[in-house]
């Protein structure tokens, strides 16, 4: 009787990023259609939308349709400088997305 070869580790690492990838890219149409292709901040209709984590997935967020929105390019940008904070209500009550939007200035810690 023979047995199968072990699949490469490889192939393994590179099916599991391809399945991540799909995920991420159905929970951002999922967040673009909740947020009707608009940037949750300004509620302009941009081509260059991003869609942002507000809990990092490297401090243990998750790819989420509670956890994203919708950004424009400046917005983005301006939440990765902390100039602008990002906090949702009634995290608990899953993906409703309502935001609290809190602006900083550039000299506030």
């Amino acid at each position: 009787m023979r047995f199968p070869k072990p699949r490469p580790k490889r192939l393994e690492r590179r099916d599991e990023k391809r399945a991540r990838g799909r995920h991420i890219s159905a929970v951002r149409r999922e967040v673009g259609d909740r947020d009707g292709w608009r940037c949750r901040v300004c509620h302009i209709a941009s081509q260059g939308l991003e869609c942002h984590e507000i809990v990092y997935r490297s401090q243990g967020g998750e790819v989420s349709l509670a956890n994203s929105v919708m950004l424009c390019p400046d917005h983005h940008r301006a939440v990765h400088a902390k100039r602008l904070i990002l906090t949702p209500v009634n995290a608990e009550q899953g993906a409703n997305g309502e935001l609290h939007i809190e602006t900083r200035e550039a000299g506030d810690a």
